[in-house]
């Protein structure tokens, strides 16, 4: 539908109205003012023509041609109009315009016709003699009872209409001076009522754009001023309400970024409609590139499509299901799905994932520590009470096979206090208990472990070479250290045979504290070395009992490393050697 504009749609008809209205009027009045001008030359003339009737009858001038000429003359000149004297036969007697003789008989013009028969009579008609239109008024002229002549006076049609004319002009002219007045007014009162309307618009355009700062000005018109008031009162309601909304949609985004668990929400043909941080970090995806897409187009996933598919779309309520996803690594996800109400009854869902891949392995690790513990004590517990129930048996009457036995039993039990001082320490460093830490010379924290293994490495021939400068310092706990030191030297010692080498340095690389431990032992399989810091976890069990280690200090090592907010890190190859690092930030005490 076309539209106007409301200064058009009020100013046009207004003033259609208005022009129409004073012409109505200038009409309408030009017609009164014509016909009571017309009645007012009438009864002019109708006067003049009486005083001449009364004058003409009284003095007895009809017959006095000079005296009644210089009478009429006078007052033609007077009033501005013909007069002429017409007889009872209809003969012109006088005229003021032309010569009496040679005017033809009047006797049946309308007005001396009237006036004959005793009446005023009125006419308007051609004059041939003036060859102009006039206004004609006939009196009769009687002396006592009897008819003596008639008067008749005149005046030219065109002076009346020049009259009206001038009438006519100064009607139109004030009635265009009152059209543009009106229209000015019309204009100054609609642009009064539109100049609020505007405000109005504008404030409205700023409240759709979500600019609610602005107010709308008053108005001076009670009915736009209470719209006024009323549009600013629901911008404000407005603003508090959307505040409101985006302070708790805010606080949800908040709560749901921070969840650790991924939360994706689809609508009722399967698009995504919402995921948190987790949920893109769980698959690798982002929101720019998922929102409003369907979920097979996203995550590839059957068991995801399955639940949904299959359960969720069927009325079930909730749906807590594991599947494994294999992409980019291979996790164990956790998932609750429940049913999410759309528009027109139709449902959507709503998916949270949990990643329990480390609860699993930690359970997984549990069960293997549980068992390995089980293992590990029950070996030497097992040789204990075997070697216990020989020298009960008799063997103890044998000094030789009862210290043997004896020596045996001292080994065990000191395998067993080993590995519950190990356990001890792992529980001690996973506690999370703050170690003090104090700022550690480097070469007397290698040469403190060398030391301590000095013995062991002298039994197989092994030497030890330490690669450190004079000027490095650590910063940290010098007994855990040193403890994580001897327990790499010592497993170096272990796995490397006998005239080997091994090289204990400390280097600063960067921000960084490298320990290094090299050895020319037997090396470790490409297999085993994501798993060798693991707690009882062995390379060659065999020879690792047979070494007398408890397969916890690489562990121990790691945890050390962890405490002073560092980490391990090995390279092996089989038949070359072994290095394994303690890697630990730089710290000023």
């Amino acid at each position: 539908m076309k539209t106007r504009k409301f200064l058009h749609f009020i100013l046009v008809p207004f003033s259609i109205i208005i022009a129409v209205t004073l012409i109505f009027v200038a009409g309408y009045a030009s017609n009164e003012f014509r016909n009571t001008y017309m009645e007012d030359k009438k009864s002019e003339l109708k006067n003049i023509s009486q005083m001449l009737s009364n004058v003409i009858s009284s003095e007895g001038l009809i017959d006095k041609k000079e005296l009644l000429a210089k009478i009429c003359n006078n007052v033609s000149k007077s009033f501005n109009s013909r007069i002429t004297i017409v007889g009872t036969d209809g003969t012109v007697l006088f005229d003021t315009d032309k010569n009496a003789e040679i005017m033809k008989n009047h006797g049946l013009r309308p007005e001396v016709a009237a006036a004959l028969q005793g009446d005023v009579g009125y006419d308007i008609h051609f004059s041939k003699e003036l060859n102009q239109y006039m206004i004609y008024c006939g009196v009769p002229v009687v002396l006592g009872d009897r008819l003596i002549g008639v008067v008749r006076t005149s005046m030219l049609l065109e002076t009346i209409k020049n009259n009206i004319s001038q009438f006519y002009s100064e009607i139109i002219l004030v009635g265009l001076v009152s059209l543009l007045i009106a229209f000015i007014a019309t204009l100054i009162i609609t642009r009064h009522i539109v100049r609020p309307l505007e405000d109005m618009q504008r404030g409205a355009r700023l409240f759709t754009d979500g600019d609610f700062s602005q107010r709308i000005p008053p108005s001076a018109i009670e009915e736009l001023g209470l719209t006024a008031n009323v549009m600013n009162r629901m911008a404000s309601e407005l603003s508090s309400r959307i505040e409101t909304v985006e302070r708790e949609r805010a606080e949800k985004e908040r709560i749901l970024s921070s969840m650790s668990e991924g939360v994706m929400a689809l609508d009722s043909k399967d698009q995504i409609m919402y995921l948190n941080s987790a949920m893109t970090e769980t698959f690798g995806i982002t929101p720019e590139n998922s929102l409003k897409r369907f979920l097979h187009e996203v995550i590839r996933v059957p068991e995801i499509q399955r639940i949904i598919s299959t359960r969720i779309r069927n009325g079930v309520d909730f749906v807590e299901e594991q599947i494994t996803l294999h992409s980019p690594s291979e996790r164990r996800m956790q998932v609750h799905a429940v049913p999410l109400p759309g528009p027109n009854g139709k449902q959507g869902a709503l998916l949270v994932f949990n990643d329990i891949t480390r609860l699993r392995r930690l359970e997984r690790t549990r069960q293997d520590f549980v068992a390995n513990v089980s293992h590990e004590l029950r070996t030497p517990i097992t040789s204990i009470l075997g070697f216990v129930e020989t020298l009960l048996e008799g063997a103890k009457d044998d000094p030789n096979k009862a210290n043997h036995f004896l020596g045996i039993i001292r080994n065990q039990t000191n395998r067993m206090v080993s590995i519950i001082e190990d356990l001890l320490l792992l529980s001690r460093l996973d506690s999370g208990v703050d170690m003090p830490k104090e700022n550690i010379s480097a070469n007397s924290l290698l040469s403190c472990a060398v030391d301590s293994c000095f013995a062991a490495a002298k039994k197989k021939n092994i030497e030890i070479r330490i690669s450190c400068r004079e000027d490095v310092d650590i910063v940290g706990n010098p007994h855990l250290l040193e403890q994580a030191l001897i327990n790499l030297i010592s497993n170096a010692i272990r796995y490397t045979d006998a005239f080997g080498n091994i090289t204990a340095s400390i280097a600063i690389s960067g921000i960084e504290t490298v320990i290094s431990i090299t050895d020319t032992g037997c090396g470790i399989g490409a297999t085993d070395l994501p798993r060798i810091f693991e707690r009882f976890y062995r390379v060659d069990k065999a020879r690792s009992r047979q070494g007398g280690g408890t397969g916890l200090g690489l562990s121990i090592v790691k945890h050390i490393a962890m405490v002073h907010g560092g980490r391990v890190d090995v390279s092996s190859k089989i038949g070359e050697g072994s290095t394994f690092r303690i890697i630990i930030p730089r710290q000023k005490k």
